[in-house]
């Protein structure tokens, strides 16, 4: 996934929690360092061998660097945040399906029972005390 559609899916507000644990294990941020070193690196070698223009287009893909760099410490903090609140709202909705489902079976249960026991009683034989 490239950089723009990370953002995409970070700035969206409704994610599964299987798009958010995957998003979060695309969050490269060593990588994303050891690419700003990098260009750290070249820029020390553009200071003692190269023109100003170099220096000055190495500097801002550092700045870009770095930023990104920031953007994904903010993503990463964002979607472990919303993973957390997707976990809790997914077991919500499986509890208030359970319950639906229990609550269907006792409706069912319920109704077959009230239409049946009123035949029972009458096919039951008289109690003799």
């Amino acid at each position: 996934m490239d950089f723009k559609a990370f953002l995409n899916l970070v700035r969206r507000q409704a994610n599964t929690v299987g798009d958010l644990t995957a998003a979060l294990g695309q969050i490269d941020i060593e990588g994303a360092e050891a690419a700003a070193e990098a260009l750290e690196a070249e820029r020390r070698r553009i200071l003692l061998d190269g023109s100003d223009k170099q220096l000055s287009d190495v500097e801002d893909r550092i700045a870009t660097a770095n930023r990104d760099i920031e953007r994904l410490f903010a993503a990463k903090d964002e979607i472990e945040r919303r993973l957390e609140a997707a976990k809790v709202s997914a077991s919500q909705n499986e509890r208030l399906a359970l319950h639906a489902a229990a609550k269907a079976q006792a409706d069912a249960a319920a109704k077959a029972l009230s239409k049946e026991y009123p035949e029972i009683g009458r096919k039951r034989p008289p109690v003799v005390l």
